[in-house]
């Protein structure tokens, strides 16, 4: 009598299936991560200011950030009240 080995399809169809997961866990955390993505443009500095120095607009620019809960603390565009420091 011969021995019927199951075993090996039994095997691959776990190697399959734990390829599938790890691959949905990969596709669902960067899907995740791509939609939380939120950016703003804000205000920088092309180049290094002196304290008190007075701010001009040809001394700025505007990046895209991601400044979460402290967004309110940056100027964006539109935001320079004339004459600012």
């Amino acid at each position: 009598m011969q021995a019927i080995n199951n075993k090996a399809p039994r095997r691959s169809q776990k190697v399959i299936l734990s390829g599938l997961l790890v691959s949905l866990s990969v596709v669902g955390a960067w899907f995740f991560i791509e939609s939380n993505k939120t950016t703003e443009s804000f205000l920088v500095t092309t180049q290094d200011l002196a304290s008190g120095e007075q701010l001009l607009l040809s001394q700025l620019s505007t990046k895209e950030l991601s400044l979460f809960e402290i967004t309110d603390r940056y100027l964006k565009q539109g935001e320079l009240p004339e004459g600012s420091y």
